[in-house]
């Protein structure tokens, strides 16, 4: 019984900290440049390979985005679920839509997890790289 109390302690800190970091003005918390550093599937941690080093994610204050994914750039809107601590991508080009977790944020870190990754449990490890957004 105790180590589920304990567990339960961990996750609502956990999710404090997400929504106390997000605070009052959340878009402007996230609205930046973010570098993707490394990633981990399924709890094993993966440097980008060299096709992936120039990888960003680039969320505006207007609610675009844009993407660079293995050199290849996407636009699209976002959208942030303050209750919910997720975020969700809508690609232009194909409507497309992805959905993160946010598991971490300060001003310098953001750690995503992808929602639809079910099978590999996907995280992404990001670092800011510029403040206010504008590429």
């Amino acid at each position: 019984m105790k180590p589920h109390i304990l567990l339960s302690s961990v996750t609502l800190v956990c999710i404090f900290h997400v929504q106390t970091a997000l605070g009052q003005d959340a878009i402007s918390a996230i609205a930046r440049t973010w570098k993707i550093d490394k990633s981990s599937i399924s709890g094993i941690m993966m440097n980008m390979p060299e096709e992936e080093q120039s990888d960003y994610l680039d969320l505006n204050t207007d609610n675009t985005f844009v993407r660079v994914d293995e050199g290849k750039c996407f636009v699209g809107k976002w959208s942030l679920d303050k209750k919910t601590n997720k975020i969700q991508l809508v690609y232009e080009h194909n409507k497309q839509e992805e959905f993160f977790s946010i598991k971490k944020i300060d001003k310098n870190q953001l750690v995503l997890k992808l929602e639809e990754d079910w099978k590999n449990e996907m995280v992404m490890y990001l670092s800011a790289v510029k403040y206010p957004c504008s590429i």
